[in-house]
C-alpha cells in the first residue's frame, strides 16, 4: 500500500533524519516532486536514506556513471529532483556514508549554501523591487505587488538563518586539525572504494551479467525476487536485463568502443584502481599520526 505526503524541507539534513524516522515506522520512501513525498509500506528500519547534492543533473553522463557506481556496491537511486539525489541502501547490510571526510562535508556544505544564498538573493531582490513597483503604481495592481513582495521577504528571512548555518559549519570544518579521527575518516573511504574497484572487476564482469539474464528469463522469477537472491540491486538486474533484450549477447561488450556512460565507469574504476597504491602510504601515514597521538 502507497500512501502521500505533503511536505517541504529547507534543511536537507533534517529531511534526511526525517525520512530515516519514517522508514523506522515502516514507510519506505520511493519518490519524491516537490513537496510530495511517496511512500510504501514494508518492514520497520528496513533501509537507511542519504540525501546528495551532485555537481550536474540526472541526465548528465557524470551522474549516470555515479548512480551506477553505487548501485553496484548496493546503494540504490530512488528519487531525484533537480541536481538532489536520494540514496538508500538495506540496514542489514550496515551503515554507509557518503560523505566521510571532512574535505567531502565542506564541498558538500559549500555547494548547499551557495544555492541557498543564490535562492535568498534573488528572493531579496524581487521583494525591493516588488515594494518599490507596488509603491509607484498604487491601485490594485501595485497592491499585488506588495502582497508578492510579502511571500518574497518571507523567503528570505527563512532561508538567511539557513544560510548561515552552513557558513558556520563548513568554516568549522576548514579549521578543524588533521587529527587521527579526521585522518581515519577519508583512511576508510578509500578501501571501501578500492573493495568496490575489486568487487565490481570480479563479480560484474560480461559472463556473470549474460549468466545473471539467462537464469532470470529461464526461471520465471520477479525481478525484485531474484535480485534479492542474487545480493543485486533491483535498478541494476532491470537495467541488464534492458540491454540483453535490446543487444542480445552483445548487450555487454567486454573491448572495443564503449557508451559515453560506461566509458566513464571504466574511467572512474582505473582510479579506483589507482587508489591501491596509494593505499600503502596511507596505512604509514596512520600508523605516524597514531604514534604522535599517543
Amino acid at each position: 500500500m502507497k500512501s502521500v505526503v505533503r511536505k517541504l524541507f529547507i534543511n536537507f539534513e533534517k529531511e534526511e533524519k526525517w525520512l530515516n524516522d519514517m522508514t523506522a515506522k515502516g514507510l519506505n520512501f520511493v519518490d519524491y516532486s516537490f513537496a510530495r513525498y511517496l511512500f510504501e509500506e514494508g518492514t520497520p528500519g528496513e533501509y537507511i536514506y542519504k540525501l546528495e547534492l551532485l555537481d550536474q543533473l540526472p541526465s548528465h553522463p557524470e551522474s549516470k556513471a555515479y548512480i551506477e557506481l553505487m548501485e553496484e556496491t548496493g546503494v540504490e537511486c530512488v528519487s531525484t529532483y533537480s541536481r538532489w539525489f536520494y540514496f538508500r541502501k538495506k540496514s542489514k547490510d550496515g551503515p554507509f556514508d557518503l560523505n566521510s571526510d571532512y574535505s567531502s562535508c565542506i564541498k558538500r556544505d559549500k555547494k548547499v549554501a551557495s544555492l541557498v544564498g543564490i535562492f535568498g538573493f534573488l528572493n531579496l531582490i524581487l521583494a525591493i523591487l516588488n515594494v518599490i513597483i507596488g509603491s509607484i503604481v498604487g491601485s490594485k495592481n501595485g497592491y499585488y505587488n506588495i502582497y508578492v513582495s510579502i511571500v518574497n521577504w518571507l523567503i528570505v528571512i527563512l532561508f538567511t538563518p539557513m544560510f548561515f548555518s552552513y557558513l558556520k559549519e563548513f568554516s568549522k570544518e576548514e579549521k578543524h586539525d588533521v587529527t587521527l579521527p579526521r585522518f581515519y575518516g577519508h583512511l576508510e573511504r578509500v578501501k571501501k572504494l578500492i573493495n568496490r574497484g575489486i568487487h565490481m572487476k570480479t563479480k560484474f564482469d560480461k559472463d556473470y551479467k549474460l549468466m545473471t539474464v539467462t537464469h532470470v528469463k529461464e526461471s520465471g522469477k520477479p525481478v525484485a525476487e531474484a535480485a534479492r537472491e542474487l545480493d543485486l540491486s533491483p535498478n541494476t538486474l532491470h537495467r541488464w536485463i534492458n540491454k540483453f533484450s535490446k543487444h542480445g549477447n552483445n548487450a555487454f561488450p567486454g573491448s572495443g568502443h564503449l557508451p559515453e556512460a560506461d566509458e566513464e565507469l571504466r574511467r572512474l574504476r582505473k582510479e579506483i584502481m589507482d587508489l591501491r597504491e596509494e593505499n600503502v602510504i596511507l596505512k604509514k601515514a596512520a600508523a605516524y599520526f597514531a604514534k604522535n597521538q599517543k
